[in-house]
């Protein structure tokens, strides 16, 4: 395509545009005409142009080439971001004011300009990579993204892996000042593992925003150290309750500016006794403008925090999509005390496992697992809270690299982990909490691939492994399985009710 024809073609865009500001001058454009053309281009004109650019194509994109376009905008957005952060405070105005620019320089109207411009610079073709580059930010524009660069107080419920990280790490390095040395973000995190990797999450994400300093603090870890780090400066504390605490009151951290508090898997934090070191924490902030609490569950102590101290909090409940929801196949295995150990030990070996999380729900049940396993030649290590933090990070860390096939855990590595390949998870002890078991089996079936769950009970736990599955939704999802004869296979057993009435014919 030459000049003249790109030219020729954005003369026709221009030219509609200029049509559209006319008629809405002129009064026949706006209010429910506008809505309806809208839905017209949404649910109609988009999907045909993209269809009609799949077509145009000789093959679908690879893989690499997808990647390789979302690397494209993350340095992209990655520039938006850094933009955002600045040019707001030269603009002045309110903070909501603020947030309204910082979220139209982020998330640029590409949707009914951009893509046409494509189609004329680069051809039919083009179109169906432009769609791949604003896929994931236009599905946070129109979602959390809002809300938060509003500075809006806000209680999100999302299973994990929805990208809640991102929903608020993104806000907040838009909105701190990278001139002042003082914290004014705070977000908290019910476990040591999930402070860490939020923290690194926010660094991967500020990338980009060289200025920007990020401190990790949290318990199982030298007080010292963590206090130089704070003391030094910095915009952003992630932080467990706890330890969060005990700075205060060492004065290594100076609360007086934060301006955002996030409560991360709010529901397990306050569930885990941190409930009075929250709502202290809270009250120190006299200056914050927003809370966002974000959870897989909403309990009655989240509302509590929420009715006392947030504001017209916007709630926001993200439900997955089938095709984007983890597939993870589900099974039950009615075993004894005495047979759990050569059951885990079969499945895995037959079939063909080679990275496995087994979750136990005390930590001497953990250690005198992993202690058999290791007997039986696997490659396995434990993890639970009575390790020390440089521990748990030495064995997350091989974990993650493969170094470690099968890793016992208590629920302490249930929440946030983020290990993108686990084949299995298996429920050697029934969780005691229902949300537990969500969160265990969530470990597996991650980044599309297909994950496997196994919960062992005994006949005395039937009532209880009931409740659990009803409780959580999953009934109907978790099948029944048994070894053969030879105790080498599982196969799935039949569970079809019998009929209720039969009718016998007599000739």
């Amino acid at each position: 395509m030459n000049f003249f024809d790109v030219f020729s073609e954005m003369l026709v865009i221009l030219f509609c545009m200029a049509a559209g500001f006319l008629a809405h001058k002129l009064g026949y454009l706006g209010g429910e005409t506008d809505q309806r053309l809208c839905r017209l281009i949404l649910g109609i004109t988009m999907p045909c142009l993209i269809l009609g650019s799949v077509s145009a194509g000789d093959t679908l994109p690879s893989a690499g080439e997808i990647l390789s376009i979302l690397k494209v905008a993350a340095v992209y957005y990655g520039l938006g971001f850094l933009t955002a952060a600045f040019v707001p405070r030269l603009l002045g105005g309110t903070a909501k004011q603020q947030g309204v620019w910082r979220y139209c320089l982020v998330f640029a109207n590409m949707a009914f300009i951009g893509y046409p411009v494509s189609v004329a610079l680069f051809g039919q073709e083009a179109l169906f990579y432009a769609v791949i580059l604003v896929l994931p930010f236009n599905l946070l524009s129109f979602s959390l993204g809002p809300l938060m660069l509003a500075g809006h107080d806000m209680i999100a419920k999302a299973p994990t892996g929805t990208g809640k990280t991102v929903a608020f790490g993104i806000p907040i390095l838009s909105k701190v000042d990278p001139a002042s040395l003082k914290p004014q973000a705070v977000i908290l995190s019910p476990t040591r593992e999930l402070a860490q990797q939020i923290a690194q999450d926010l660094q991967n994400l500020a990338q980009f925003l060289p200025d920007i300093k990020i401190v990790c603090v949290y318990g199982g870890a030298g007080m010292d150290k963590q206090q130089r780090q704070l003391k030094a400066g910095c915009q952003i504390v992630v932080a467990t309750p706890g330890r969060l605490m005990d700075h205060y009151r060492h004065h290594a951290i100076d609360v007086s500016d934060v301006k955002t508090v996030v409560l991360d898997e709010a529901d397990e934090m306050l569930n885990m006794g941190f409930y009075k070191d929250v709502k202290y924490i809270i009250d120190l902030m006299k200056h914050r403008e927003s809370l966002s609490m974000f959870s897989a569950t909403i309990s009655r102590e989240v509302l509590d925090i929420g009715w006392l101290y947030q504001h017209n909090a916007a709630e926001v409940s993200v439900q997955p999509v089938e095709d984007s929801s983890p597939k993870i196949a589900q099974y039950k295995l009615l075993t004894t005390g005495r047979d759990k150990l050569a059951d885990a030990a079969q499945i895995i070996i037959d079939e063909g496992y080679k990275r496995v999380m087994i979750f136990c729900n005390t930590k001497y049940n953990t250690g005198m697992l992993a202690n058999q396993l290791a007997r039986l030649n696997f490659n396995v290590d434990c993890l639970h809270g009575d390790l020390s933090q440089a521990e748990r990070n030495r064995i997350m860390t091989r974990f993650k690299a493969g170094e470690i096939d099968v890793l016992v855990a208590t629920d302490v590595a249930a929440r946030g982990i983020d290990v993108s390949d686990v084949d299995a998870v298996i429920n050697y002890d029934v969780p005691e909490e229902n949300e537990h078991y969500t969160h265990r089996i969530g470990r597996t079936g991650r980044a599309r691939k297909q994950g496997a769950s196994y919960l062992f009970y005994t006949k005395e736990e039937q009532k209880r492994v009931d409740q659990l599955l009803r409780l959580t939704r999953n009934t109907d999802d978790c099948k029944s399985v048994k070894f053969d004869f030879n105790h080498e296979h599982l196969k799935i057993e039949d569970t079809a009710p019998a009929d209720k009435f039969q009718i016998k014919a007599y000739f």
